[in-house]
């Protein structure tokens, strides 16, 4: 059975693969990205392309500006 939050899960859970240990280590860095990035995994409020944080903060790091994935406060 599927546990966990939405925009918590980790890909295992959507691929149908086997859950192993290393899903609480995915667990574990999207909560330090959204305390570093100062918002949640995921926010409708934004974009279709930047809803999801941890795609969006991708984008920027491989563009070079991973200054924009830090949260300005």
């Amino acid at each position: 059975m599927v546990r966990g939050a939405k925009g918590y899960l980790a890909p295992q859970w959507v691929s149908n693969h086997p859950i192993i240990v290393k899903a609480d280590v995915y667990n574990y860095g999207m909560l330090l990205l959204e305390i570093i990035g100062g918002r949640r995994n995921l926010d409708m409020s934004f974009g279709a392309e930047d809803f999801f944080y941890p795609g969006s903060a991708y984008k920027e790091m491989t563009n070079g500006s991973i200054i924009k994935v830090a949260d300005r406060r």
